[in-house]
């Protein structure tokens, strides 16, 4: 079986600028990762220094016993793509800097960097996968995927609970029915010798005009597949030409003054190299994959994990 490697990140005291991170999502990304070490495969995490990132991650290595996490010190102030991304928000602050804006706290730096941090983990012949620090949690995986899905208060949120947020904020992020061993050998056997992408059916939050209005390139999308950007990767010899093209692309979005998320990105290297991809395909996403609000017919997101 070939070794295999997740690449994540956490970048969770970054919001506002200059990088207009996501606000207040530390619990999250902490009990969600923790939750992910289940897989018991190595995961590479990279991080700010200190306080930024750095010793909240070690404390919980150390806490919980977290053997198989790497922790990687990357400043974000370092990114190669910060000084022209923030002039770009800054001078078009009415689109890029408006807090009301779904935008706003989509950062494309730590977003694009997930492309850099799978090539600094490349090795040759592994199946090497990029997966989002925060991804278990409540709204991707339902209830009943949860050790604490079948408590009274669970789906309202504990709403009515005495008991103080911090001794109950962790059961929305715990998932090890969805992350576990069982969960490395469904991925592998799926991966085959591809490059993995899971995609919603019809549904995106992407903005498409990348392709028009950037490469001067229109796409076939009539298959109406839309790339989750929280997960994607497989076989590493793959990497080099992923991380090679998407800087081309990120280099003209940059050069047009246009700002897009990586799942823009990922949904034109997919169909552009069909050959090597493998699509787990979906229904549902967010909030969507609950036994509630789904026909049989349909396909819930966290099925590839859960193979439920």
């Amino acid at each position: 079986m070939k070794k295999v490697k997740f690449v994540t990140s956490f970048y969770a005291y970054h919001a506002h600028k200059p990088f207009w991170g996501a606000n207040a999502r530390e619990e999250r990304y902490i009990f969600s990762l923790i939750t992910l070490c289940n897989m018991k495969e190595e995961i590479v995490c990279y991080t700010d220094e200190g306080d930024l990132g750095y010793n909240q991650l070690t404390k919980i290595k150390e806490q919980y016993n977290l053997d198989n996490l790497t922790i990687k010190v990357y400043k974000l102030i370092d990114n190669p793509y910060q000084e022209r991304v923030f002039n770009i928000r800054t001078s078009n602050a009415e689109k890029y800097d408006n807090p009301m804006d779904l935008f706003y706290g989509r950062s494309p730096q730590i977003y694009w960097l997930k492309f850099d941090f799978l090539l600094n983990e490349y090795e040759p012949d592994i199946n090497l996968y990029w997966i989002d620090a925060g991804l278990s949690c409540e709204g991707m995986f339902p209830w009943y995927l949860s050790p604490y899905g079948h408590e009274e208060g669970y789906k309202n949120w504990y709403r009515d609970s005495q008991e103080p947020v911090a001794t109950y904020v962790h059961k929305f992020y715990t998932f090890p029915d969805a992350f576990n061993q069982d969960t490395v050998k469904r991925i592998t056997e799926f991966t085959e010798d591809k490059f993995v992408s899971v995609c919603r059916k019809g549904v995106s939050d992407c903005r498409y005009d990348l392709f028009e209005e950037v490469i001067n390139e229109r796409i076939d999308l009539s298959d109406g597949l839309f790339p989750v950007a929280g997960f994607f990767g497989g076989n590493s010899n793959y990497i080099p030409l992923i991380v090679s093209e998407s800087k081309i692309l990120i280099d003209l979005i940059l050069q047009k003054d246009r700002l897009f998320n990586e799942e823009e990105i990922l949904a034109y290297l997919q169909n552009k190299h069909r050959d090597i991809y493998k699509i787990w395909y979906c229904h549902t996403f967010y909030h969507e994959g609950v036994p509630e609000a789904c026909t049989p017919d349909m396909i819930p997101f966290h099925r590839f994990f859960s193979g439920r």
